[in-house]
């Protein structure tokens, strides 16, 4: 691997696990003098590849749209003089993308990633003079989600200033806690700085949690089975979900999970949903997949393709929101979004349409999730009555999970609060008229006071 004495060595971190992302870059900020992008799948890592000059790329392997064999291969095609590094909990030998090891310069072994690190840097620094020259006297920025995970803080932390000046917002081994995590939240502050880091002190702080963020990225059908019936079963309880209808549900989302957990990209986007199950998006999304196949049931849409259709938008539209939002209905209602927000429909839509062995009119209701009203839908703003059925019936629910949401966290959800809320939003839509009459019948929150 060659570089020029007079710039930085350049990394490209590629992988869709944000946590994993941020333990890369603070570790080799810490050990080397470089510059770090990131990309969060295979299509995103070519591009970069093909614009950027890149000395080193570590790269997962089970990501969407592309993954970290197709980048492998695009390096040896094109002749790119960067060299790459396997990140998987497989051995590169078990690809048939690595067949041709002349670009493969290092491996990294989840869950086991800190010594194969440790191994990487040295060699890099053995075999680039100028890596040694690190000032060990930098700001180093880490993300506060990744704060919370560390807990201890391994070094003084500095928060930067509009002018460029740091100050000291906490010291070495002080606690960093949820009421930290949201004090900076609020502030939008979404990045503090480690100074004078001692790398050996921050392997020690972070080698269980790594271990357990790298375990945790895939499930086995059977773990996947036993994970969805205890989602299912405390979901339900929780929200007052009728309980009867728990089999049934239970059965049509492991039968759709089953049928595309065999495509690669979709086992990836649905492993993360799984582990995000405490999250909003977690939670709001199976209950989502819930009360859509009770309510096509009570359609008569009773086939297994408007079942498997609803529940894997139901799982899958959210992929591009960001971990930590709180609920689409309130920003939505109160126009507190950014452009991620207002984008997230549209890239989910053009991802799934993407996968082949998905159906095309999936990546329709995902487009149409909040298409719930010309005043304030989004992407397009158009009228509900204008929607596809299986469209319609998403966004119906969609908003009413939302509001359940909602309600729950203030403790006053009721039976009659829903209908009232959703008489509201269903007037200027037959479709919706319809849908409301139907979720009446039907009694799915029989359970509540």
């Amino acid at each position: 691997m060659a570089t020029q004495s007079n710039r930085l060595l350049t990394i490209l971190i590629v992988d869709d696990e944000e946590d994993l992302r941020d333990m890369l870059s603070l570790c080799l900020k810490g050990m080397l003098p470089c510059e770090i992008s990131f990309a969060l799948n295979g299509d995103d890592a070519i591009k970069i590849l093909e614009n950027e000059q890149i000395d080193l790329v570590i790269c997962d392997y089970n990501m969407p749209i592309k993954n970290g064999g197709a980048v492998y291969q695009f390096i040896l095609e094109s002749k790119n003089p960067c060299r790459y590094v396997l990140c998987s909990s497989d051995r590169p030998d078990q690809y048939p993308e690595f067949s041709d090891l002349s670009s493969l310069y290092g491996y990294l072994q989840k869950p086991h990633l800190l010594k194969g690190l440790k191994i990487l840097i040295d060699k890099i620094k053995s075999e680039i003079p100028q890596t040694n020259e690190i000032d060990t006297q930098s700001y180093i920025p880490v993300s506060i989600n990744f704060l919370m995970r560390l807990s201890i803080m391994p070094s003084e932390v500095f928060i930067k200033l509009n002018d460029g000046k740091y100050v000291k917002v906490f010291h070495q081994d002080q606690v960093f806690d949820e009421v930290d995590f949201a004090k900076y939240s609020q502030k939008e502050v979404p990045t503090l700085y480690f100074f004078d880091l001692e790398m050996n002190k921050v392997f020690e702080g972070i080698e269980k949690t790594i271990n357990a963020i790298s375990k945790r990225s895939e499930l086995a059908p059977v773990d996947i089975k036993l994970k969805i019936h205890g989602i299912l079963i405390s979901t339900f309880k929780e929200y007052g979900l009728t309980e009867s209808f728990i089999p049934f549900v239970e059965e049509k989302i492991n039968e759709t999970v089953e049928m595309y957990m065999k495509d690669k990209n979709l086992s990836v986007l649905m492993n993360k949903i799984l582990r995000l199950n405490d999250s909003y998006l977690g939670t709001h999304s199976f209950l989502l997949a819930a009360v859509t196949v009770i309510m096509a049931t009570k359609l008569n849409w009773v086939s297994d393709g408007p079942n498997a259709k609803l529940v894997i938008s139901s799982l899958m539209h959210d992929v591009f929101l960001k971990e930590d939002t709180s609920n689409e209905g309130e920003l939505l209602h109160e126009k507190i979004f950014d452009e991620d927000f207002l984008s997230h429909p549209k890239k989910a839509a053009e991802l799934i349409n993407k996968i082949p062995s998905l159906p095309s009119d999936i990546g329709r209701i995902i487009l149409e999730q909040h298409e719930i009203g010309e005043a304030f839908g989004i992407p397009h703003g158009i009228h509900m009555n204008r929607v596809s059925a299986l469209g319609a019936l998403f966004s119906f629910c969609h908003y009413l999970v939302d509001f359940l949401i909602v309600e729950h966290r203030s403790g006053k959800v009721s039976v009659e609060s829903i209908y009232q809320k959703m008489e509201g939003v269903s007037k200027n839509s037959s479709h919706y008229v319809k849908y409301l009459k139907l979720m009446k019948e039907t009694e799915i929150f029989s359970q509540q006071d």
